[in-house]
């Protein structure tokens, strides 16, 4: 009987319990008021302020991804890219041209709530297809002037479009390692970042990367160095609305030469030192110096009286010979050869920043070492200080002269101290 009593009260307790748990109960649910999450997929952390390359892809392989967000039934969805929405589905599966591309998943919820992840999709181009290389700042161009793009497999390339404007017809030239295109910028292409596309003679399209569009007058090279009382050239765009310089307290305002892309003149008689250069435009604006990665409205300028030459010429010995770049060679033999034992010889350079690496080695005309000198190595602007022994100087009058080698960067100057 005990045991019966027990069972009995048993059932009755769960019967209690089932009792309880009915559709009339409350319990946990999503609603319309959640904030928003994204729960795959994860992107990584910025470095340095930069987004992650968040997917690297072949330009035959479709961008495809599929997003897990809460609260499931009450968000809206966008994919951009490079701040354009481009699908607002839960999977994207998008064919892009090569190139690098800003993604950013915006989830927003009824309420207005939102959160976002953002990271770069980078499309890789086949091997055989029209490919970029930055040498300097050419992705740096201006409306209606010329441009160049410097690459591989161009050879094919007619045309180039910029974003969805109409295609500007394209020349190939070859010239070694520093093949590129030729093509002119649309005069009424506005201001800002732009992508472009390589275009064939059946009208394949190729990604090409990005070009910024600017109409300011910018000094891209040339101002870092001169001589006094000596010409000095300045490269970049735009430097036609150039209507003066000012060096130290010295303004030039009556150019030697003047083009959209150089301007030349005769540097002001200062003292040797370190100086500020800084212009105006016709309009009254400021000129833009290179500095570095950045533009400023002005730049420091060394002037220094000794210089055997002054300019900007790069050097890689990856280049093929007969190249001009492949060697800096422009100081001539009778100038070289007459300098005393013992001279100092001060060569001042700067880096090309997209090469995988910067070595300069000096040596003689037939590429043999200058005694006393070595190779170095180096990863920012700076001068390269070498003596000149007898030696040296009667190896070079033996070996057609001085020259300087190496890969990844411009000789900008070379005096004597």
């Amino acid at each position: 009987m005990k045991k019966i009593n027990i069972l009995l009260f048993l059932l009755l307790a769960l019967g209690m319990t089932l009792t309880a748990c009915n559709d009339n109960d409350p319990f946990s649910t999503i609603t319309p008021d959640d904030d928003p999450r994204i729960i795959s997929p994860s992107f990584p952390d910025r470095v340095d302020g930069q987004l992650p390359v968040v997917k690297e892809i072949r330009r035959d392989k479709n961008l495809s991804m599929t997003i897990t967000a809460t609260p499931t039934d009450y968000i809206h969805i966008q994919w951009l890219i490079d701040g354009e929405e481009v699908c607002t589905e839960r999977t994207i599966d998008l064919p892009l041209q090569a190139g690098d591309y800003h993604l950013k998943i915006l989830v927003t919820t009824q309420m207005g709530k939102s959160t976002s992840r953002e990271g770069i999709i980078r499309i890789t181009p086949l091997e055989t297809d029209p490919q970029t290389r930055r040498i300097g700042m050419e992705y740096i161009v201006s409306p209606g002037l010329k441009a160049r793009i410097y690459g591989k497999n161009l050879n094919g390339v007619t045309a180039i479009k910029i974003g969805d404007t109409a295609s500007s017809p394209a020349t190939f030239v070859e010239a070694g390692a520093e093949s590129h295109v030729e093509y002119t910028i649309p005069s009424d292409l506005s201001e800002g970042q732009h992508r472009i596309s390589f275009e064939d003679a059946e009208q394949n399209a190729y990604g090409g990367g990005m070009i910024l569009v600017t109409t300011e007058v910018l000094v891209t090279s040339g101002a870092a160095h001169a001589t006094p009382s000596q010409p000095c050239t300045l490269k970049g765009l735009n430097l036609d609305r150039i209507s003066s310089l000012t060096i130290g307290d010295k303004t030039i305002s009556q150019f030697s030469a003047q083009t959209p892309y150089e301007l030349s003149f005769p540097c002001p008689a200062l003292p040797e030192g370190s100086y500020t250069i800084s212009g105006s435009t016709l309009e009254g604006k400021e000129v833009k110096f290179l500095d570095g990665e950045e533009f400023a409205s002005s730049q420091r300028i060394d002037l220094q009286k000794a210089a055997l030459w002054s300019g900007h010429h790069y050097v890689s010995w990856e280049y093929a010979d007969g190249n001009p770049n492949k060697v800096f060679n422009l100081i001539p033999f009778d100038v070289i050869t007459s300098l005393a034992p013992g001279t100092r010889l001060a060569i001042d350079y700067s880096i090309e920043p997209t090469a995988a690496y910067h070595k300069m080695q000096t040596t003689t005309g037939h590429w043999n070492d200058l005694p006393g000198t070595q190779a170095i190595e180096f990863s920012e602007n700076g001068r390269h200080v070498i003596t000149l022994t007898q030696e040296a100087l009667d190896l070079m009058k033996q070996q057609d002269g001085f020259l300087c080698v190496g890969h990844g960067y411009y000789v900008d100057q070379v005096i004597v101290q």
